[in-house]
């Protein structure tokens, strides 16, 4: 068996991410934007996020998204679309939004549907009005933040602000994929 060697040249093993990064790329939750680039700043489109969201979805149900999903090799998106909606990960078709970059509670959103409740334990304790950016819990949008940080999957910034209306890096992505997966990764 071969040893495994990190290929992605521009994350460096002191970037915050690195370790994120490395372990999704390892899960196969993640490819570069290349052989030797992963893109770590590059913002995540709408597409982006619903395609990994629906290979999650496969992998925690113990399939292959590469045998699972029938390419098409017209709109590459389409087949994740589909299987997003037939299995509740997205409510309406977000085609005519594909290329558009996703905000940060929309992601969390979609995620938070990907996978199944006891995927989200609870290991930390946030009352609502404690993530000092997202003072309620009257939107499912609020609702899936404030079920990520008591799980441990996201922390916030140094000040403990989630920024919702941001979009989300592919570091940020890599880190959250990770922490789904893998609850030894999580943050308490």
């Amino acid at each position: 068996e071969e040893e495994y060697v990190f290929p992605f040249t521009d994350v460096k093993t002191t970037d915050w991410y690195y370790s994120y990064v490395e372990a999704a790329h390892q899960m196969g939750l993640i490819n570069g934007t290349s052989d030797t680039t992963y893109a770590p700043n590059t913002e995540l489109t709408v597409a982006a996020a619903v395609k990994l969201a629906v290979c999650m979805n496969i992998l925690y149900n113990g399939g292959d998204p590469l045998k699972d999903i029938a390419p098409d090799p017209k709109v590459w998106y389409k087949p994740y679309m589909e299987y997003a909606l037939a299995h509740g990960i997205i409510e309406s078709d977000l085609s005519s939004r594909e290329a558009a970059k996703i905000t940060r509670s929309e992601y969390v959103y979609i995620f938070s549907r990907a996978l199944p409740a006891e995927a989200f334990k609870e290991i930390n304790t946030f009352a609502v009005g404690d993530i000092p950016d997202v003072k309620s819990c009257n939107t499912k949008y609020e609702q899936a933040i404030y079920k990520f940080y008591r799980a441990g999957i996201v922390i916030g910034n140094s000040a403990g602000e989630f920024m919702p209306d941001n979009t989300i890096s592919r570091a940020e992505v890599a880190t959250i994929l990770v922490r789904m997966m893998d609850a030894s990764f999580r943050v308490k």
